[in-house]
């Protein structure tokens, strides 16, 4: 596929939604930042395409791809803070908020949640991200990662239990 741009274009229509969505989400909602490092996944993919293990899962590895962009932006920048789970605290409230009949209101459960994902590392909240938000699989996070689904269901966990104490 090397040079043949008409073909890559499919790859990016098929999966640049999902990869600017994850990217935006482990950015923290900065628009700018994730359409960067969407670009820059799709550049690297781009010119790796050659090195693609058949074998494997070509999500996976582009996801992969856009994680290490997205953690060495992470790295490079200290002021990444605002996360905006407005659409998703149904969604993950039930995992983190102590009871289903918490009088606590819904703009105090998201500042509870973005304060705690705020603390977590960047694999913490990817493998929080991917598993609720992305509904990706603990096998296919496993290809993300190179774990076994084990290994991911542990750090999964690992990582639900920090955060909610964290909240």
């Amino acid at each position: 596929m090397d040079g043949d741009i008409d073909t890559f274009s499919i790859i990016i229509d098929e999966f640049g939604p999902q990869i600017l969505r994850y990217c935006n989400r482990m950015l923290n909602f900065h628009p700018q930042d994730a359409e960067d490092c969407c670009a820059q996944t799709f550049v690297n993919v781009y010119k790796n395409i050659g090195k693609f293990d058949k074998k494997l899962n070509f999500s996976s590895w582009i996801y992969r791809i856009a994680h290490n962009n997205c953690v060495d932006l992470i790295k490079n920048k200290s002021n990444l803070f605002y996360f905006d789970f407005t659409e998703f605290i149904p969604q993950i409230g039930k995992y983190f908020i102590e009871s289903p009949d918490d009088k606590l209101d819904f703009k105090l459960k998201r500042e509870k949640i973005e304060k705690g994902l705020g603390k977590l590392n960047p694999t913490e909240k990817s493998l929080i991200i991917l598993f609720h938000f992305e509904e990706k699989s603990l096998a296919e996070i496993g290809e993300i990662y190179k774990l076994g689904t084990n290994t991911v269901a542990v750090k999964l966990k690992r990582a639900r239990e920090k955060l909610k104490k964290l909240i």
